[in-house]
């Protein structure tokens, strides 16, 4: 990753963790509703990829919450070239 996408996801972190936000605070803050829904199948478990950006911001994050509800982040993506639609 370049240092503008480092520089991205540390501002994100920031935003998300560092604030102290909820699951429910980060969603209507940044979760991104639009484009297809993504499912992968990790351990036996059928798990929905979330879609986290900002704005119109190029930055994007995937990830899904595990058994215990900790998000854990499935790809980084600083100049999102996955699930773009134009």
């Amino acid at each position: 990753m370049k240092q503008k996408g480092i520089k991205d996801f540390d501002r994100f972190v920031n935003e998300t963790v560092g604030k102290g936000l909820t699951i429910s605070q980060t969603n209507k803050l940044f979760l991104r509703a639009q484009g297809p829904s993504e499912h992968i199948l990790l351990d036996g478990e059928v798990r929905k990829i979330l879609h986290y950006g900002k704005d119109r911001t190029t930055f994007r994050i995937f990830g899904y919450y595990d058994d215990k509800d900790y998000f854990c982040i499935h790809r980084v993506d600083p100049n999102h070239t996955v699930h773009r639609s134009n």
